[in-house]
């Protein structure tokens, strides 16, 4: 049997690049990195939110004890309001008492602060009345935090607002509802492509095609100097006395494609992690007592920014969690990987002497490299990638629909416009249909000369020798 041994070989080399610290080092980094980004947005949202709700550490009052109020407008029920929503004590202030008040404050030694509101002399327009809110703290920034002062700030805005709006005869239950943010945007008709999917229709296609490179094409060439360096040093030899050529090659490619699986699932639960601690470090920033609160506030948040969000995102990615689309993705990766790494063993063994290694591995190196930036260029560059039902138009760049089709390229270019719906199920078939055939024919070829290619010895086998050696059998 052409294949008996290959078991032995997917093993060993399995176990051998699992345990190599390249393998180990380029995951942990790879882990690393992702957790520490998680780390960092998950610090960086929440600090302000720890700080408010946190009330003091063990350095630094964060809170105020009593907040002055010189309350120049007639919306009166504004002091008391805003003390009962910061639980706060306050103190309201007549115009004698202001400056006063405020120079006490500046040089003191206690944790206080001085609010003013007043109508701004000018408003925005003739019968429009504009409001000024000013806060003083005291010079000795240890006894009033800066986070709790912007804090403080962003609630007599609300506070204010609420209070005007009752005063004129709005309902309390009717705030929300008066408060409603409204947006606007002008649509070209025949382009109905928001700015949230043209953002998409760049970084999506530049980052999985990226990926995908990485992936494929650093392992296959890991594949072709494996089997070069075995070929120099002579180990070849003893090999396949005991397994036959084209088992070694196999075991090699199918354990190859079990590392990147491997890889790319311990990525997944690093992310996994990352989430988690993300969310842990959303409930500790809201304090002890505060903590089943706080989580509650934030999952409303999150709920009711998830409804729009989500629809945005699955407008824009509908092929995301489409179990059809991820199984074409999945299936053009294997393909993928099956055609770049049966290229990569075929050139390694057309490599005889360890000095020609650089340079017979330059045509797997410049096959994948043109097939990346076909892939990469055109959302990078916003050469015409159509946005609308998915279906490709007049407005595709040509170097697009390259991209799709041309098997070197394919297995970057076609997972991102599934997932975009940039491409129809017609065109998938076609496109992978093309792929498939191209990495049959390697296979078949492969077969056919590697026998022969990796006892051969002399100067570098360029790809057009080893086809026409397939030829002439």
């Amino acid at each position: 049997m052409r294949f008996k041994g290959w078991k032995q070989i997917f093993g060993f080399t399995y176990l051998q690049q699992v345990k190599s610290k390249s393998f180990i080092a380029s995951t942990v980094i790879v882990c690393v990195l992702i957790i520490a980004i998680f780390v960092l947005v998950g610090v960086l949202s929440f600090s302000e939110l720890g700080d408010m709700l946190g009330g003091e550490d063990d350095n630094n009052v964060k809170a105020i004890d009593t907040l002055y109020i010189y309350n120049e407008t007639d919306i009166t029920g504004f002091n008391r309001s805003l003390s009962e929503e910061i639980g706060v004590k306050s103190v309201d202030l007549s115009g004698a008492d202001f400056e006063s008040r405020q120079e006490e404050v500046k040089a003191g030694d206690k944790s206080e602060a001085v609010l003013h509101v007043e109508y701004a002399a000018d408003g925005p327009e003739d019968g429009v009345k504009a409001v000024s809110i000013k806060l003083y703290r005291p010079q000795n920034k240890e006894l009033v935090s800066d986070d709790y002062m912007n804090y403080l700030a962003g609630e007599c805005r609300a506070v204010f607002k609420e209070a005007l709006l009752l005063s004129i005869g709005v309902e309390k239950e009717n705030i929300g509802l008066a408060e409603t943010v409204i947006s606007s945007e002008v649509m070209v008709y025949g382009d109905e492509t928001s700015e949230f999917k043209q953002i998409l229709n760049t970084v999506v296609p530049m980052l999985l095609a990226a990926v995908m490179y990485v992936f494929i094409v650093s392992y296959a060439q890991i594949i072709a100097q494996s089997v070069a360096m075995e070929k120099t040093s002579r180990v070849i030899e003893l090999l396949i006395t005991s397994v036959r050529p084209l088992a070694i090659v196999a075991g090699k490619v199918f354990a190859m494609l079990l590392v990147v699986i491997t890889q790319l699932l311990i990525i997944g639960a690093a992310v996994g992690v990352s989430v988690g601690i993300f969310a842990l470090i959303a409930m500790t920033a809201a304090g002890g007592s505060g903590l089943a609160e706080a989580a509650q506030g934030i999952g409303e948040a999150v709920q009711a920014v998830d409804a729009s969000w989500q629809t945005e995102l699955l407008n824009a990615m509908p092929g995301l969690l489409d179990p059809v689309s991820i199984i074409a993705i999945v299936i053009i990766f294997l393909l993928g990987f099956l055609f770049y790494a049966l290229l990569a063993a075929l050139i390694g063994a057309g490599i005889s002497r360890s000095e020609d290694l650089a340079t017979g591995i330059q045509p797997l190196a410049l096959i994948s490299v043109i097939g990346f930036f076909l892939s990469y260029m055109p959302p990078a560059f916003n050469m015409g990638y159509a946005a609308g039902s998915g279906d490709m138009t007049t407005d595709t760049n040509i170097l697009t629909v390259i991209a799709r089709y041309l098997p070197i390229s394919s297995p970057f270019a076609l997972p991102s416009a599934i997932i975009l719906g940039q491409i129809g199920t017609a065109e998938i078939i076609i496109s992978t249909v093309i792929l498939a055939a191209l990495t049959f024919g390697t296979m078949l070829l492969v077969a056919k000369v590697y026998e022969n290619i990796i006892l051969y010895s002399g100067s570098v086998l360029k790809l057009g020798q080893i086809i026409k050696m397939a030829k002439s059998k």
